[in-house]
């Protein structure tokens, strides 16, 4: 594996560069797990990062050729005083340590030097200019997936939902929104609040793991389980309200509520658990529908809409009809991706 161990190893680094600005799927597997094994990992990254971010804001389409010529002068002028501030205790023990030294020098450089390599190159590409582009991941019914941002933040996705964000997302902000059901390990950033806006509701958290539910036939609601969040709503009579892990907040009409959640109940999803209790069997079927990608027909069912319960752990489902069939007292029968649950006679009286 190959090793980085100054700025300069990430700044020459076509993947890290492609990662940085482009969001690569091959590297963003990669790129998260480098920068958590170690702070120096992390403090390389955030510095490499915020000079390429610099660099992108004064022209985009300079070539590598051109990038590390304006980079030999960047070294070249920043080495002499690099070396007299490494000599110096009295800086060693100051606010910057040598990393922030170097890295501000860089940038402080990048703003004069840059400038004068791209009047020159400039005239090739002057009016092209890039548009910001909307990236949506999505998934059909009975998909989940897994999802690494540019941050370092990972998703679980569940089926029948979607997150969309612009494609600056990491660098000028991390602003998503989010149809149906995701959760999330927030990558710490002090600078950029992590926001997820979820129908009406909008999440904020620095780093933090929690639970949202979005789907168009329920509350929107989030569940904390490490960190703090704030949640508020875009209907500003409404009072936000802060959770702690354990907490959870939905969304109605009369405003914010703040409670408990069970851990099972509204995070097994994601560990394939299916659970559900004292749930209404019309919402029941909804969640089938949603989690094994079928549709599902009554035939003769009963007048009143019973309640049930639930565990599954990967089951299939034949395990959970044959399961719920036995309790409610129906027979099923699977057309491919239509199911038909025929109620006997007993079960309508």
């Amino acid at each position: 594996m190959k090793s980085y161990s100054k700025i300069e190893d990430l700044l020459f680094d076509q993947s890290f560069k492609n990662w940085v600005f482009e969001n690569e799927p091959a590297d963003n597997l990669y790129w998260p797990k480098w920068i958590a094994a170690c702070e120096g990992n992390y403090k390389l990254y955030k510095q490499a990062k915020l000079i390429l971010i610099a660099l992108s804001n004064q022209g985009k389409d300079m070539d590598d050729s051109i990038q590390r010529k304006l980079f030999d002068r960047i070294e070249n002028s920043i080495q002499p005083q690099s070396k007299r501030m490494v000599a110096n205790e009295q800086w060693k023990d100051g606010i910057w340590n040598y990393f922030w030294f170097r890295t501000a020098a860089i940038l402080s450089f990048v703003l004069i030097a840059s400038i004068a390599f791209l009047n020159i190159y400039s005239n090739k590409d002057e009016s092209i200019k890039e548009e910001i582009v909307t990236i949506i991941k999505s998934n059909p019914k009975g998909q989940k997936s897994k999802l690494y941002l540019p941050d370092g933040t990972t998703v679980y996705l569940n089926a029948e939902s979607e997150i969309a964000y612009k494609d600056n997302f990491g660098k000028d902000h991390r602003d998503i929104d989010l149809k149906g059901e995701a959760f999330f390990e927030v990558a710490h950033d002090t600078i950029l609040p992590f926001r997820i806006q979820s129908g009406e509701m909008v999440t904020v958290a620095l780093g933090t793991s929690f639970n949202i539910n979005a789907y168009q036939d329920k509350h929107p609601s989030v569940q904390l389980s490490t960190g703090k969040v704030r949640v508020y709503s875009l209907d500003s009579g409404i009072k936000d309200v802060f959770l702690l892990p354990g907490e959870e907040a939905v969304l109605k009409s009369t405003g914010l509520s703040k409670g408990s959640f069970n851990d099972l109940y509204a995070l097994g999803w994601k560990d394939g658990i299916l659970t559900f209790t004292q749930m209404r069997f019309s919402e029941v079927t909804k969640l089938l529908e949603r989690w094994y990608a079928v549709e599902i027909f009554l035939k003769n069912p009963p007048k009143k809409d019973q309640k049930v319960s639930g565990e599954f752990k990967d089951a299939s489902l034949k395990n959970v009809l044959e399961s719920l069939g036995y309790t409610m007292g129906f027979d099923y029968s699977i057309n491919r991706k239509k199911i038909t649950l025929e109620f006997k006679n007993s079960a309508n009286e």
